[in-house]
């Protein structure tokens, strides 16, 4: 059984998970101290939304948890937090910085797409998140970082140089689509893993070396670059033959398209259910007003068969 609060903002039976709050929500909310996971599309289009208070018991914010919050402009992740799921933040234009701790390991794709007034990049020890997209220029990932995640350079199309330091081991999904002006990227001999559509639609990326240390390459990870040197024992096509023909933009609606079909079909799913269990009731109801009717006739009938007296039916002969 759900809970909600005088908000009316629901939450798990046991309340270790915030599930959604109200869209016409106004202002600033805490988060109750117990909570350990922001839902999926938990504040999703809260659109009057400013402010959140996160609690020390948080582990865990799943996928679109803020997704279309654009009046959101202070959120505090606490170093609690181990997990951000993909587009947990897309399109939070209120968001003009984040200080990401260092308790965060894995961040899900596109996490911070179109956070358009994002003045400064997103990052910890372990994880690069994101660049704003007005960066111009050449930049350097700080050393130590362990991966670079999913889309954290998309649509960055003023970076001309990217410098990827000897700590990092894993290049992931879309990391640097659409960085029509990077000239020059040196992947280094630590990087064992390249996600689908990493260097995609980077047109102007003439020629990368791919270290042999590197055993998997995505699909498309490396469409529109013209030169691929690679002698390594990674399956597939580098340059993402086998892939979606870079294309990462057409893949994402493919796959949105088929979620949302997937619960059209459940809702229709439901509807015909409702209607099968509308109709069953329908059936017994009309069943047992027969049936009353019936005995209620039979009723009458043995009545009348009772108070009949043949005697009466002579004399009124006579």
């Amino acid at each position: 059984m759900a809970y909600f609060d005088k908000y009316g903002v629901k939450f798990s039976d046991d309340r270790k998970t915030l599930e959604r709050c109200p869209k016409d929500f106004q202002g600033a909310y805490t988060i109750p101290n117990g909570v350990t996971n922001i839902g999926n599309v938990a504040f999703w289009d809260c659109y009057g939304l400013t402010s959140v208070s996160i609690p020390n018991s948080v582990t865990s914010i799943e996928r679109s948890a803020f997704m279309g919050c654009s009046r959101l402009t202070d959120l505090t992740i606490p170093d609690c937090v181990e997990s951000i799921g993909e587009e947990a933040f897309m399109g939070c234009i209120g968001l003009t910085k984040m200080i990401l701790p260092n308790s965060v390991k894995r961040i899900g794709r596109a996490c911070f797409r179109g956070c358009s007034n994002m003045s400064t990049p997103v990052y910890n020890e372990f994880v690069f998140a994101y660049l704003p997209t007005s960066y111009s220029g050449a930049y350097a990932i700080c050393k130590g970082i362990l991966s670079i995640a999913p889309a954290a350079f998309i649509d960055c199309k003023s970076l001309t140089n990217i410098h990827i330091p000897n700590s990092v081991t894993s290049i992931g999904e879309g990391a640097f689509y659409n960085c029509s002006s990077l000239t020059s990227v040196s992947i280094p001999d630590s990087v064992t893993s390249i996600g689908d559509w990493a260097f995609c639609n980077c047109y102007n990326l003439v020629s990368v070396k791919i270290p042999n240390n590197v055993k998997s390459i995505g699909n498309s990870a490396f469409s529109g670059v013209r030169d691929i040197v690679y002698s390594g024992s990674a399956t597939g096509s580098p340059w993402g033959a086998k892939g979606m023909n870079g294309d990462y933009e057409k893949a994402k609606v493919a796959e949105q398209r088929k979620l949302i079909e997937k619960r059209v079909q459940e809702r229709e799913q439901t509807k015909k259910d409702n209607r099968r269990i509308v109709i069953f009731i329908i059936v017994a109801i009309i069943g047992l007003v027969m049936l009353f009717n019936a005995k209620c006739a039979k009723t009458k009938s043995n009545h009348h068969y009772d108070h009949f007296d043949p005697s009466m039916e002579y004399r009124h002969s006579d």
